[in-house]
């Protein structure tokens, strides 16, 4: 479309229905995002939130998850 055709009101596109081609790749699982990627090696990671609202925590014990092997400091 041109700029002289968006000026004058063809509106081709706005309104309507466009057909989306990979639709039926999401629906059934046919695409690969990156949180499922899984690679020799990879760090993992788990957020540990506060049970009290607007309340830090006050003190973390992570001698459980450093006794495993792999993890770093």
């Amino acid at each position: 479309m041109s700029v002289e055709g968006a000026v004058t009101g063809d509106l081709r596109v706005v309104g309507r229905d466009h057909p989306i081609h990979d639709a039926s790749i999401g629906a059934t699982g046919g695409v690969t995002y990156a949180t499922d990627l899984e690679l020799p090696g990879m760090p993992h990671a788990k957020l540990l939130l506060s049970p009290l609202a607007r309340r830090r925590p006050g003190r973390i014990d992570a001698s459980d998850a450093l006794a495993l092997p792999g993890c770093l400091r």
